[in-house]
């Protein structure tokens, strides 16, 4: 434990790692674990300090009479022994859609009351901001299909596993006729406005689950090597995008944007295309694939668990009266 932590950052600490999932334990070493842990948390605090971060913040998304510290992280004890990490946020930066997102707990809820009496508690301290909902990260099932349920929204599930376990995994369906080219300009953004148009048309509610991204977004992609043209027969099928960085307790390759034109959806390329990106990655033996998949989206959930990942947690959310 780094001596420079605060007296609380043990209880986040050590319920971080014991309510890992044990698959999670079973892939990565011990210490592994906890080093990614600590990296995380030390990075959260320091978001609780930091002044140039809160006004780069603020001025990124203005909301009327708050103060910049209000954009820092905040630590919250909503009783004696419970305690919680925040952060205000802003889905796709539009200020018209703030959240609080706990960062840090060291607790679960034990049902989808208690969560939304956390929520609640919590809202208070952000009344500024006036957040729509909060979202959490849990390991384990909360949704138990009872009355209680309404409170909470299931929003994302975290699906990851080894890369070198998925590079060892049998050769999914149609493998042999899809590619993956590097990008090599910014052309292939305007494919991809074109794409998300079409995926737009086709369901209005889109725009409320994923937001567009940027050109700035495009070219940090391209220019680290993680950005392709996806092939399928030597024909343009779409575009992938990948990014390496930490998420909660994994370090490794995060697939961000995957995104077919319309004459090649639902046609089951989709495993075929996510083993063609893991061969190319260039991963040490504790580096991880992972990817966020909303739990609405049961054809994306088992080609990730095809490949041969595993659901090791998911983000929920309250709604804010």
């Amino acid at each position: 434990m780094n001596h420079h932590y605060p007296h609380y950052a043990a209880d986040f600490l050590q319920y971080d790692y014991h309510s890992l999932p044990q698959v999670v334990k079973d892939w990565f070493p011990a210490d592994y674990l906890k080093e990614n842990l600590q990296r995380e948390f030390s990075k959260h605090l320091q978001s609780m300090r930091d002044d140039i971060f809160a006004h780069g913040f603020s001025k990124m998304c203005p909301i009327a009479g708050a103060h910049p510290d209000e954009y820092k992280f905040r630590l919250i004890e909503l009783d004696r022994k419970r305690k919680v990490m925040t952060s205000v946020r802003f889905k796709c930066l539009d200020v018209k859609q703030p959240f609080i997102d706990i960062v840090h707990m060291n607790f679960s809820p034990e049902s989808a009351l208690q969560a939304k009496m956390m929520a609640e508690q919590i809202s208070e301290q952000y009344k500024t901001f006036s957040p729509r909902w909060i979202q959490f990260f849990d390991t384990k099932p909360l949704l138990n299909g009872g009355g209680e349920d309404a409170f909470l929204t299931h929003d994302i599930c975290l699906l990851a596993a080894p890369v070198s376990l998925l590079k060892n995994a049998e050769k999914p369906k149609f493998y042999e006729i899809v590619t993956l080219e590097p990008a090599e300009d910014l052309q292939i953004y305007s494919k991809y406005l074109e794409v998300y148009a079409e995926l737009y048309r086709e369901n209005l509610s889109l725009k409320d689950i994923l937001c567009k991204e940027s050109r700035q977004h495009f070219e940090k992609l391209r220019d680290s090597g993680f950005l392709y043209n996806i092939l399928v027969k030597g024909k343009w099928a779409g575009i992938l995008g990948v990014s390496k960085r930490h998420q909660q307790f994994l370090y490794g390759y995060e697939i961000l944007d995957v995104m077919l034109s319309k004459s090649f959806r639902r046609k089951g390329y989709a495993a075929a295309i996510q083993r063609r990106l893991i061969e190319r990655l260039e991963a040490e033996n504790l580096e991880a694939f992972y990817g966020h998949i909303s739990p609405e989206n049961q054809a994306a959930i088992t080609t990730a668990l095809k490949l041969g990942s595993k659901v090791i947690g998911s983000w929920y959310s309250v709604k804010i009266n």
